[in-house]
């Protein structure tokens, strides 16, 4: 069997949209003044945050569903992809957002690159865990 990409593009869709409420409206809203992300449909930045974690879930199912190995467990496959992803998305993004944000503190920074790294292991183990251990190996190369 192999990984539904829509389920998976649809969990890592409403995953994504959970973790970014927590970690930018609750986590870091306390310690800096970020412009809440859930506000009214109408005044929210909604489609750019739909439009956004569409986007992600659908690349981070499809290149999960291209880098499965047979016989490995897809825990341990799933920690190492949202690992790899966290690092080149969020610590290396982060970053090179951080040279524009002068008036932000290291701390506050560095949290949300740490938080950034913990959302997409999360969404690791959610595609993984979509997958199952039935998927790996049937992966079919692009």
């Amino acid at each position: 069997m192999r990984l539904n990409l829509w389920k998976a593009v649809g969990a890592a869709f409403v995953v994504g949209l959970v973790l970014h409420y927590v970690i930018y409206d609750v986590v870091l809203a306390r310690y800096v003044d970020v412009e809440p992300s859930l506000r009214a449909i109408g005044d929210g930045p909604w489609p750019k945050l739909v439009a956004a974690y569409l986007l992600y879930g659908w690349a981070f199912a499809w290149l999960y569903s291209h880098g499965v190995h047979a016989g490995r467990s897809w825990v341990v496959q799933g920690l190492r992809f949202g690992l790899v992803m966290g690092l080149v998305v969020h610590v290396a993004g982060g970053l090179m957002v951080a040279t524009h944000l002068v008036h932000e503190g290291e701390a506050v920074i560095v949290g949300a690159i740490a938080l950034g790294v913990v959302m997409d292991v999360v969404l690791g183990l959610t595609v993984a865990a979509l997958s199952g251990p039935a998927s790996l190996g049937s992966a079919a190369p692009a």
